[in-house]
């Protein structure tokens, strides 16, 4: 849900995950079997879990990024679905794709897809989950999941994104805590919380006049 709640249309949607390449197969089974149980459907069915892109020009865009990443493996949990065909035919609906370890320097793994894609990565070592993590221009939300205290701490000492999450999805955020996005994700200070009064606020620096005994 993470990544495809909302069609994948929020901005702190889980747009990657990066997993140990020894256990990446079976993750992969897992992630897709877990998908494929996600309601895909009309909005108006109070079943559906996944529903349409905000427009069909949306749903497009989204399209043609997958068709540019030739020679990657997609996913597609839904594509037997019985109304697959009258659904993509209907409206702006495409279902949820997971892409298995596209190049890392590539569009698909470097640009936001604001669509149901979830990109899978695969990493040696943890150095390279790290890397992967931080190799891209974005840095509004990262997450780990792990057992280790040593992953923990140092994920939170090397993540360069604004909000760092640990055994939770990167897609929920409230409003008490500061919400701000690192490199490309962010423009001026955090939002919400206690940042609000700089958020909101415009500095204005005044000097006095001669009156004071300020020439300056």
């Amino acid at each position: 849900m993470g990544a495809f709640g909302f069609a994948g249309q929020r901005c702190t949607a889980n747009r990657r995950v990066i997993v140990d390449a020894r256990v990446s197969d079976q993750f992969i089974e897992l992630i897709a079997s877990a998908t494929r149980r996600l309601r895909w459907g009309r909005p108006l069915d109070e079943a559906t879990q996944v529903g349409p892109l905000v427009s069909a020009a949306r749903r497009d865009a989204v399209a043609e990024l997958l068709a540019r990443s030739l020679g990657v493996r997609m996913i597609v949990p839904h594509c037997d679905q019985p109304d697959h065909d009258e659904l993509c035919r209907e409206g702006a609906y495409l279902p949820p794709t997971i892409a298995v370890n596209p190049p890392s320097d590539g569009e698909l793994a470097q640009e936001e897809s604001f669509g149901p894609v979830l990109v899978v990565q695969r990493a040696a070592s943890f150095d390279e989950a790290i890397s992967l993590c931080n190799g891209v221009r974005q840095g509004l939300a990262a997450a780990l999941f792990s057992a280790s205290e040593e992953r923990r701490r140092r994920f939170l000492a090397e993540a360069r994104a604004g909000i760092l999450k640990l055994d939770r999805s990167t897609v929920d955020a409230d409003a008490v805590s500061p919400f701000n996005g690192w490199k490309a994700s962010g423009i001026g200070p955090a939002e919400h919380g206690v940042a609000d009064r700089e958020f909101f606020s415009r500095f204005q620096t005044i000097y006095g006049g001669p009156q004071d005994g300020n020439q300056g």
